[in-house]
């Protein structure tokens, strides 16, 4: 039977690892969330999980599950699956003593372990390759695998380190299909290290961010990506315009709907304002409803594979996202001259770092 969801919760985590370190970070995962971890490579958020997972002892600071303080539990005993990067699969077992192997360290008899091994491979449609080896397979199999391993020992919470950073564009898209159907009906609570945005979007009902061994902020997906809480966590998720307040101040067509923004600062120094590009809405007649507007050429245009990217100059640089019907409707090409608008709940200021 497995158990329930756990929330999961860090306090004041303080680690040294060489010349990097962990700074005070703090989160909660409610239960039954799935959380990614987002941030630049270098920027702490495998060695984060790792010290959840148990392989690294902080400094200072806990690590809770389910309420209970497992700061000294060694990893067998914080009732988490946890699947590395690289998978640490064992090359000389087969795919069926690999998934067994938590459950032998625990205890589990042997009868009990084959129908758990029996069951969870054929849940994850790898039963067929339960006498193989793991260098005779593929890269998706692999991760497959691994998942398999974390999950037969029915446990509350999966730790996930960018687990598709080894498979193919479809395999990916299969695996995530697989994961979300995995996680809803076993109802876990999920910590998943990416810096893949595409997987966050599909998978995440939560995202923190990291950089330099801080956590910048936490919170729900539309959160964190449409009201970034700093100027630094905005640029790491993805935000494509944001630019100094202070010079946005200074732009005769956008000053009166910054002024109806509440609580703005009277200068603008050492602040940022995030637009969304999406927000940013265009047309070749003027009609866009939007409280400003303003005359804008197409500098560039480029194809980012769900989006078109099209880069304007209004008086500031901006990127705005359109979809290819909309690139096709409006017949933009890079020199054209066109009108754009933009609306309050489009704009969001933030403070800098």
């Amino acid at each position: 039977m497995v158990e329930p969801a756990a929330m999961v919760s860090v306090t004041n985590l303080r680690l040294h690892v060489g010349s990097f370190s962990l700074h005070d970070v703090s989160l909660t995962v409610p239960p039954g969330e799935y959380l990614c971890i987002v941030g630049p490579t270098g920027s702490g958020k495998t060695l984060l999980l790792e010290t959840i997972a148990g392989l690294h002892h902080p400094e200072s600071g806990r690590v809770l599950v389910g309420g209970v303080d497992v700061t000294s539990s060694p990893p067998q005993a914080r009732g988490l699956g946890y699947v590395p990067q690289d998978y640490a699969l064992f090359p000389h077992m087969s795919v069926s003593d690999n998934i067994a192997y938590g459950l032998v360290e625990r205890g589990v008899a042997r009868t009990e372990r084959l129908e758990r091994v029996q069951g969870m491979a054929e849940w994850l449609g790898i039963l067929h390759l339960l006498e193989r080896r793991p260098g005779t397979l593929s890269g998706g199999e692999r991760q497959r695998v691994a998942l398999a391993r974390a999950l037969v020992l029915q446990c509350q919470i999966l730790l996930l380190d960018e687990p598709f950073s080894a498979v193919d564009q479809l395999t990916r898209r299969g695996i995530i299909a697989d994961l979300r159907r995995l996680v809803a009906e076993l109802g876990l609570t999920v910590l998943h290290v990416t810096h893949d945005f595409q997987e966050t979007h599909a998978l995440a009902s939560w995202v923190g961010v990291m950089h330099g061994g801080r956590l910048l902020q936490v919170g729900p997906l539309e959160e964190v990506f449409l009201r970034p809480a700093s100027r630094r966590a905005a640029e790491f998720t993805g935000m494509a315009n944001v630019l100094p307040l202070s010079r946005l101040l200074d732009t005769p067509w956008l000053r009166p709907l910054l002024d109806r923004l509440h609580d703005l600062p009277p200068h603008g120094d050492g602040y940022a304002v995030c637009i969304r590009p999406d927000a940013v809405a265009i047309s070749r007649d003027g009609d866009l409803g939007a409280e400003a507007t303003v005359t804008a050429e197409v500098s560039q245009m480029r194809w980012e594979g769900l989006a078109y990217e099209v880069e304007l100059d209004a008086g500031v640089p901006l990127v705005a996202a359109l979809t290819a019907r909309e690139v096709a409707r409006l017949g933009l090409r890079a020199g054209d001259r066109v009108q754009i608008g933009l609306s309050q709940d489009a704009v969001h200021v933030v403070p800098g770092d």
